[in-house]
């Protein structure tokens, strides 16, 4: 999944690149995912790339533009982490409970801050 984040984050920075503005349908990226269904949520303006197991939540107004979650896909579950990709290029692993605390700790996670109330983050 943080491949899959890394790679669409770099896709919207060549995107900005070329045409001078973020996006946010996944479809005007140049990357293709075997077995996503790109879509754009008409209500919020974010555009999704779901996948079998998580799926990837494009931001293009926000900070935090590229939000990688376990969450959704095709397979409902509760979100146990987002990944953040910023758009000044840190990374960081937002989580609830300890499972996804153990997943940020195991992808090499330090800095432990509160997010949001509910939320903590770590810094990748």
């Amino acid at each position: 999944m943080m491949i899959a984040g890394k790679a669409v984050a770099q896709a919207m920075q060549i995107y900005k690149l070329i045409t001078g503005e973020y996006t946010n349908d996944p479809n005007k990226l140049d990357i293709e995912m075997s077995g996503a269904v790109n879509s754009i949520n008409e209500s919020t303006g974010l555009g999704r790339m779901i996948l079998e197991n998580f799926d990837i939540s494009i931001r293009p107004k926000e900070a935090d533009f590229i939000v990688v979650r376990s969450a959704d896909g095709r397979k409902h579950q509760p979100i146990i982490y987002e990944i953040i990709f910023n758009v000044n290029g840190s990374i960081g692993c937002r989580f609830k409970e300890s499972k996804g605390e153990e997943l940020c700790l195991y992808l090499g996670g330090k800095n432990k801050t509160i997010y949001g109330g509910e939320w903590y983050q770590y810094k990748l």
